[in-house]
């Protein structure tokens, strides 16, 4: 999978540069895949509705929570190699073995 940074120029109200920030990111849709390991539920207002409705009848305590990183710094299960950026000087033919998800 190929790489790329993402360059952020940050700005206060006055339209003024405060500061610049980057991010590596791994261009995932890249990847190769199989299918066997997809799995991605969603919901819909529905199915939210009837769930609170038979926490409320069962008398459950109901509670809802926010995750925004999810994925971040998950364990990879398989090898999983990337090219380097080009500003990293790598040789030809070398790449990147991911530990964790970027």
């Amino acid at each position: 999978m190929s790489t790329t940074f993402v360059f952020k120029r940050k700005v206060n109200r006055d339209d003024n540069t405060t500061r610049f920030k980057a991010r590596f990111c791994v261009r995932g849709y890249e990847e190769p895949d199989d299918g066997s390991d997809c799995f991605a539920p969603t919901s819909d207002n529905t199915n939210l509705r009837a769930l609170v409705a038979l926490a409320a009848a069962k008398r459950w305590k109901f509670r809802t929570f926010d995750v925004k990183s999810a994925f971040t710094g998950a364990r990879i299960h398989k090898p999983l190699f990337i090219r380097p950026p080009i500003a990293m000087n790598v040789p030809k033919g070398y790449g990147l073995r991911l530990d964790k998800t970027l």
